[in-house]
């Protein structure tokens, strides 16, 4: 995207839509994108879309309310950096609406460069499928990252070797009962694209390292063979070899801290990629091994969110994206 257009736009209305290009750049599981818009004058209405519920991966949507959390942090970075950011509330959660962001009615000559950073990892973020390398990352990312707050949301940071291993174990467990569901691979399987479609939701099977021919296969044999065994032992490799784990927890279950995890959970994430640090989440083991996990944290806090991050020589591929347009909830 060519950051030089947005002074080039003559109203906010205009400068907020070029701005949703990178909102719509949030993960979400299954690459869902629940999320929709609704432009006012010098405003931003966001809501998800109750159309992308995902009954079996997702039965109380809290990762639904954690994407839109990811999707948030993206605007107000973006609209921070081009210093257009001017207020945002969270709405009382009605009618699937989120949040309203509000925006300056008039465009700083120069960027906030304090953004600079997150703002240029949106659209490099990706996630990571693979080994990482044994490069350890430096002391002073996990100290900028441990510094990040959103409300009562924080993270854990796990670097021993035998909590890792412990990690991993509770993820490879957690993966071998998600995909042992038949109601979740048939969900799935309607959610995993073939490499060349031309679908812009779903999951492309470059991303699972599936070829080209398997990415036709795949999402029809999911739904008959329970391939958990061979899902499972990819993904404890990936976590074991990370040199950090991290999780993000909270005081409370419930839909707005949900949303205050995804913020952060972003925020964590852009960082690491502004450091040219690679990312994989994992979501089976927050739904299946919660309370084990925390006992292992040793918190009274909820984990809510579980990623690991490390370098990586590996090529990273960019997953499909709705155009904003398709996003957009007109009104009179």
């Amino acid at each position: 995207m060519d950051t030089n257009r947005l002074n080039n736009l003559s109203t906010v209305k205009e400068k907020i839509k070029w701005l949703l290009n990178y909102a719509a750049l949030a993960p979400s599981t299954h690459n869902s994108q629940p999320w929709l818009f609704q432009i006012k004058e010098s405003s931003c209405r966001i809501f998800y879309d109750p159309a992308v519920t995902l009954k079996a991966a997702d039965p109380n949507r809290k990762f639904l309310y954690i994407s839109m959390g990811c999707c948030i942090e993206n605007i107000i970075v973006a609209a921070s950096y081009f210093n257009v950011f001017e207020d945002m509330c969270y709405t009382h959660l009605k009618e699937c609406e989120i949040a309203e962001i509000f925006f300056k009615k008039t465009t700083p000559s120069s960027p906030d460069l304090s953004y600079q950073k997150l703002f240029y990892a949106i659209p490099e973020r990706k996630t990571f499928r693979g080994m990482f390398n044994s490069k350890p990352i430096s002391p002073s990312i996990t100290r900028q990252l441990s510094s990040f707050q959103e409300n009562n949301a924080r993270l854990f940071f796990i670097t021993s070797p035998h909590i890792k291993k412990t990690m991993s174990g509770l993820i490879k467990e957690s993966i071998l009962k998600k995909y042992s569901d038949t109601e979740f691979r048939k969900e799935l399987s309607q959610w995993i694209i073939p490499n060349y479609s031309k679908k812009t939701k779903g999951i492309p099977g470059y991303s699972l390292g599936l070829s080209d021919m398997m990415s036709y296969i795949f999402p029809f044999i999911l739904p008959w063979v329970n391939a958990s065994s061979f899902i499972a032992r990819k993904n404890e490799k990936t976590f074991s070899s990370a040199p950090v784990i991290c999780v993000l927890c909270s005081k409370k279950e419930s839909p707005i801290e949900w949303i205050h995890t995804g913020r952060l959970a972003q925020r964590a994430l852009l960082t690491m990629t502004s450091e040219n640090i690679k990312s994989v989440i994992s979501v089976a083991a927050i739904v299946e091994k919660q309370k084990e996990i925390q006992r292992l944290l040793e918190t009274d806090t909820f984990p809510q969110f579980l990623f690991a991050s490390g370098y990586s020589h590996s090529r990273l591929f960019s997953s499909p994206r709705d155009a904003v347009e398709k996003k957009l909830i007109h009104h009179d």
